[in-house]
């Protein structure tokens, strides 16, 4: 069960993406990602 849970976590909820937005924001962007400005790009960049 441990196995389709860190599937489902990974792949179906896209938890790999979000990590990759995130590191995207804080190194590229040099934005702290729980400012409000931070936030907003990952979202964006996110639903893009």
């Amino acid at each position: 069960m441990v196995v389709f849970q860190f599937l489902n976590s990974q792949l179906l909820k896209m938890n790999w993406l979000s990590d990759l937005v995130k590191l995207l924001v804080k190194n590229v962007f040099s934005l702290d990602i729980n400012t409000r400005l931070g936030g907003s790009v990952h979202f964006f960049i996110m639903m893009s």
